[in-house]
């Protein structure tokens, strides 16, 4: 079974390794990140952090399904990374987001179980 992602300017449902979007045609219709959790990312600064692993698996498995998270994945794959590398240049910036982004909605994640 092929990992699928979202088309980053249509949002199908794509195959990971694909070359076109077949809904929409975008060539390389791939991300930039593959990840996707940029903020989480950088306030960890691991990649493979419980939280981000988490944070993805409710990505892929809860919000893609829903067509306002498909719109909200689109414009996160466009502005998050620019928000994480902001958000990495600092110490108080990284305890921020991770009070006010990352904890709420990783403890909403894994209190109604939207991560599996």
């Amino acid at each position: 079974m092929s990992y699928l992602i979202l088309c980053k300017t249509c949002a199908a449902e794509i195959s990971a390794d694909a070359r076109r979007c077949p809904a929409c045609g975008q060539p390389d219709p791939r991300p930039s990140n593959k990840s996707g959790c940029f903020i989480a990312t950088s306030v960890f600064g691991d990649y493979n952090h419980s939280v981000v692993r988490d944070l993805r698996k409710f990505r892929d498995n809860w919000l893609y399904k829903r067509e306002f998270g498909k719109r909200f994945i689109i414009w996160y794959y466009e502005e998050g990374p620019k928000l994480a590398l902001w958000v990495g240049k600092s110490k108080t910036r990284k305890k921020i987001c991770y009070a006010l982004i990352v904890k709420p909605l990783h403890l909403v994640v894994k209190f109604f179980n939207l991560h599996s």
